[in-house]
């Protein structure tokens, strides 16, 4: 009963190494990583491994804390990291300390603990990119302590391996393309009504006027889930602007600034984000914010990471000129804007393949 139990636990690890470095979001890789540490952790108890199953039980507890501590929006500070660090030691090591054998701990018996800290590293990264290296780095060590203790867990470590070199060339690539067609319009139109929906969870009454001028933007990346803007101008007069804006779960909307314009007598936009739903990762000028929480697709083009984070009532205001960019969590957002005169059309981004306008395609 013992083996067919390991046999069962090794095939759903397998299936869970196979999709985890897909996920897009930390959290996401979390939840798998999470059910996945608990699996590893049964099966290495049924085949009389306890010290590697009680770092496998130590990884789960890490897990459950940062994904706790990512909806809350806290960063992993220096003391968690040190005392996970020494409690992947402890428990490598317990069963031999209680068994009086540490004299005769090998090489082996470490390799669960080393491939542990590199699970610490992983579950403390911010980009997915690095998440997913130092997920490679875990997957070879275990696999190697797998391969030598002989368990069904090695075909679960090559098929973690070759799926997160696979993710890892094709986000790469995925990241690096800019799109050669416009938006079509079917596609801007469900991205106008799945933003009603935030709209309506926000408590925001739209006319049908308004819900159908809804302005979606993906800044002519095509890769509207991860770089884009859903918005309503309710006013833009030469005095002032009023808007609504929607991020979808963690959509940006990337670094820009509104810069002044002397020719027309224009002194850049003043604006005030105040969020109503959901929560917004601003980022503005300023020292760099330790452990940031956010970190953007085509992130080489982005240039400022203080940290400011608002939650439904919060607000923050952005001078003229100021180089600025916003996320949304997990459950994405919707901001009320107050500001100067709006001048869209004169947005200076950082990065130079941005479009601020859409261009939308008939179908």
């Amino acid at each position: 009963m013992k083996i067919l139990l390991a046999q069962i636990t090794g095939i759903a690890v397998t299936l869970l190494c196979l999709i985890l470095p897909h996920f897009r979001t930390k959290r996401q890789m979390l939840v798998i990583s999470l059910l996945s540490n608990l699996l590893s952790g049964v099966n290495f108890l049924l085949l009389g491994e306890p010290g590697a199953a009680g770092v496998t039980v130590v990884a789960t507890v890490q897990s459950l804390i940062r994904l706790r501590k990512i909806e809350k929006g806290r960063p992993t500070g220096l003391a968690e990291i040190l005392i996970f660090g020494a409690l992947y030691a402890l428990s490598g090591l317990l069963p031999d300390l209680l068994a009086g054998t540490v004299g005769s701990f090998t090489w082996l018996r470490a390799l669960p603990i080393l491939g542990a800290w590199f699970y610490l590293g992983y579950a403390i990264q911010k980009q997915e990119q690095r998440m997913r290296l130092f997920l490679l780095a875990n997957a070879a060590v275990f696999l190697v302590y797998n391969a030598m203790i002989g368990t069904t867990q090695v075909f679960a470590q090559i098929v973690n391996i070759c799926s997160i070199l696979t993710a890892l060339v094709f986000a790469k690539k995925k990241h690096s393309v800019i799109r050669s067609q416009p938006m079509k319009q079917h596609e801007a139109e469900k991205a106008r009504r799945r933003a009603e929906e935030y709209f309506r969870r926000a408590h925001i009454v739209l006319t049908p006027e308004e819900a159908a001028q809804i302005e979606v933007a993906d800044f002519g990346l095509g890769d509207l889930a991860h770089t884009g803007l859903e918005l309503v101008v309710y006013t833009n007069t030469d005095r002032y602007c009023a808007k609504e804006m929607v991020l979808f779960p963690h959509q940006t909307c990337p670094e820009h600034r509104h810069a002044p314009l002397r020719e027309i007598g224009w002194g850049g936009k003043q604006e005030t984000f105040r969020c109503r739903w959901g929560r917004v990762y601003l980022y503005v000028e300023g020292a760099p914010t330790p452990d940031r929480v956010c970190h953007p697709a085509r992130e080489e083009h982005y240039t400022v990471f203080h940290e400011i984070i608002l939650n439904p009532g919060e607000q923050y205001t952005i001078p003229p000129d100021t180089r600025h960019w916003f996320m949304a969590g997990a459950d994405g957002a919707v901001i009320s804007e107050f500001s100067t005169p709006s001048r869209d059309e004169y947005d200076v981004f950082t990065d130079p393949e941005i479009r601020r306008l859409p261009v939308i395609e008939e179908n």
